[in-house]
C-alpha cells in the first residue's frame, strides 16, 4: 500500500512475511530494496523551504535547469539521498557509491551530509562514497556552466547500499540549455573588379582577410573594417582557386589554370612555382602540421605539397579508388595527415607524411562530400552537399567511425566548413530560396542563421576580430557576421 510520510514524503511498504521494504529515498529521492533481499520502487526529491520534495515511483530524477546564457551558471541545490524503512523518513543506514560522474558543461559540487533532526539544506562536508547512518542523507548542487550555445545532456548515477541488503542504483538525469542566439548583424563588400568570383578566403599574418578572384586572376585582401585592395596575379587567366596562410608569413594560393603555386606576401609582391605534372588543376590548399602548404590536384587524383622555399612533391591517390575531379577540400590532422573530401567518389580520406592514403566510404550513397575541418573534439567535421536533396553535417573519428546530422531543411547543399572559436563547427548552406550559416556542436546541436536577401555564402573563415568571413562567389563580394561570443584567434580556411 501506499503511505504519505510526516514530511510529506510518499513511501512504499510491502509487507512480506515479517520483511518490512528498506526505500532508497533520493534527493528527488533514489531507489528501493528490501531489508531481506526484495527489491521495491525508486523515488526521488529536493529539501525546498517548507519540506523534502518527492516524485514517486522513479528509479532516475530529472533535474532540468533554467535557461542560462553562455559564460554564466546555474545551479539546481539541495537534491538528495538516503535510506527508509517502514515508513520512515531517513531512518535506515546504507552507503552511496559515485558511478558516473557529470562532465562538462554540467558538475557536483557541494557534496555534504544531512540529518533530520537539524533538517535543511546544510551539512557537513564529504566525498563519494560516503556511509550514512539512520538519521542522515547526502545533499548534491548540481550546476551547469555552458562555455557554447546549444543543448546539453549528462547522466550523474549513484550505487545505493542500504546494510545488510544488495546495491541498486539512481541516476540524476541533468540537461540544460543557453538561448537561442539572435541572428547574427551581416556586412557585404563588393569587390572592385566586377564579376571577380571570389572563390576561398584565409586569415593571414597582418590581421587583414585574403581571398582569391578566380574571374578576375587578382588575389584580394579585405581589413576588418571593409577596406579592399586587389593584387593581379603575373600568369593571365589562371583562375586563382585556393589560398592559406603559410608559416613563412605569406599567403599561398592554387592557380587552377595556370597549373602553378602562387605566393603572395602582405605588401602584394607574388612568386609563382610551376608544378611537375602539366594541366594536374591545383585546387583547395592548406597548412600541414609540417609546415607545407598541402593541396589538392584535381585532374590526377593527387595530394602535393609545397614548402616555404619552393620544393614540390605529389602523391597519387589509385584512380580505382576514386574519381577524377573529386578531391574539393583538404584539412590538416594535430598528427600530421591531411584530410579530405572526395566528392565524386562519396568517401573521406587520409594521407601520411609518406603518401600513404587511407580512404573511408561513407554511410549514405551519393552524399557528395565537400568541405572538411579539424573540430575541437579531435574528430573531423566535412559537410555532405547532396543527400536526396537534403544536405548533412558528417563527423569521422580517426578510426574512421562516421556519425551523420541532416540539416532538417529540404532541398538544401551545404559548401565549407571550419572550426569557430566557441567551439563549435560553422558551416555554409542554402537552400534554394535563402543563402544560409550553420553552426553545429560537437554534441550535434543545430543552430542556422539566415543571411541578409541577396547573399551566399561559400568559403569560411573566422577573422582576428572573431567575426565569422566568408566569399559570396556568384555575388562578387566578401561577407562579415558579427558572431557572439567569438574571441579572437587566427584561423586559417579550408
Amino acid at each position: 500500500m501506499f503511505t504519505r510520510g510526516g514530511l510529506g514524503s510518499i513511501l512504499l511498504r510491502i509487507a512480506l512475511g515479517a520483511s518490512l521494504l528498506v526505500v532508497i529515498a533520493s534527493g528527488r529521492r533514489a531507489v528501493a530494496a528490501s531489508g531481506d533481499g526484495l527489491v521495491g520502487k525508486p523515488q526521488s526529491g529536493r529539501i525546498t523551504a517548507r519540506a523534502p520534495e518527492q516524485i514517486f515511483p522513479l528509479a532516475s530524477f530529472s533535474v532540468t535547469f533554467p535557461i542560462t546564457a553562455v559564460g554564466t551558471t546555474a545551479t539546481q541545490p539541495c537534491d538528495y539521498n538516503c535510506f527508509n524503512i517502514s515508513g520512515g523518513t531517513c531512518n535506515y543506514p546504507g552507503t552511496v557509491t559515485l558511478v558516473r560522474a557529470a562532465s562538462p558543461p554540467f558538475s557536483t559540487v557541494n557534496l555534504r551530509k544531512g540529518n533530520t533532526t537539524t533538517g535543511g539544506c546544510g551539512g557537513t562536508p564529504v566525498s563519494l562514497p560516503v556511509t550514512l547512518q539512520a538519521g542522515e542523507y547526502l545533499l548534491t548542487d548540481f550546476v551547469f556552466s555552458p562555455t557554447s550555445v546549444g543543448s546539453f545532456q549528462e547522466t550523474v548515477t549513484y550505487s545505493m547500499t542500504p546494510n545488510a541488503a544488495a546495491a541498486d542504483t539512481f541516476s540524476w538525469l541533468l540537461s540544460g540549455s543557453t538561448p537561442t542566439p539572435p541572428p547574427p548583424a551581416g556586412q557585404k563588400y563588393a569587390t572592385p573588379t566586377g564579376a571577380s568570383g571570389p572563390s576561398s578566403l584565409a586569415l593571414g599574418p597582418d590581421g587583414n582577410l585574403w581571398f582569391a578572384e578566380s574571374f578576375a586572376n587578382k588575389i584580394g585582401r579585405i581589413t576588418p573594417s571593409g577596406v579592399i585592395t586587389e593584387f593581379p596575379i603575373p600568369t593571365a587567366n589562371s583562375f586563382p582557386a585556393g589560398i592559406a596562410a603559410g608559416v613563412d608569413g605569406n599567403l599561398w594560393f592554387t592557380e587552377a589554370d595556370g597549373n602553378k603555386i602562387g605566393r603572395i606576401t602582405p605588401a602584394g609582391a607574388v612568386t609563382e612555382f610551376a608544378l611537375h605534372t602539366v594541366g594536374a588543376l591545383p585546387g583547395p590548399i592548406v597548412l600541414g602540421g609540417d609546415g607545407a602548404l598541402w593541396f589538392a590536384e584535381a585532374q590526377y587524383n593527387n595530394l602535393a605539397w609545397i614548402s616555404p622555399f619552393g620544393d614540390l612533391a605529389e602523391y597519387h591517390l589509385n584512380a580505382t579508388s576514386s574519381q577524377a575531379g573529386g578531391i574539393l577540400a583538404v584539412a590538416a590532422g594535430s598528427d600530421l595527415s591531411i584530410w579530405f573530401a572526395e566528392n565524386n567518389a562519396n568517401r573521406v580520406g587520409r594521407v601520411n607524411q609518406s603518401g600513404q592514403f587511407t580512404e573511408f566510404n561513407l554511410p549514405t550513397a551519393d552524399v557528395q562530400p565537400a568541405g572538411i575541418a579539424l573540430g575541437p573534439d579531435g574528430n573531423f567535421w566535412f559537410t555532405e552537399s547532396q543527400s536526396n536533396g537534403n544536405a548533412r553535417i558528417g563527423r569521422i573519428t580517426p578510426a574512421g567511425v562516421v556519425t551523420e546530422y541532416p540539416i532538417t531543411s529540404a532541398q538544401s547543399t551545404a559548401v565549407a566548413i571550419v572550426a569557430g572559436p566557441d567551439g563549435a563547427l560553422w558551416f555554409s548552406w542554402s537552400t534554394s530560396t535563402a543563402g544560409k550559416i550553420g553552426r553545429i556542436s560537437t554534441t550535434g546541436a543545430l543552430t542556422q542563421f539566415d543571411l541578409p536577401a541577396g547573399m551566399n555564402a561559400d568559403a569560411l573563415v573566422f577573422g582576428a576580430d572573431g567575426a565569422l568571413w566568408f566569399t559570396d562567389f556568384n555575388g562578387s563580394a566578401i561577407g562579415r557576421l558579427a558572431v557572439t561570443g567569438a574571441t579572437r584567434r587566427r584561423a586559417a580556411s579550408h
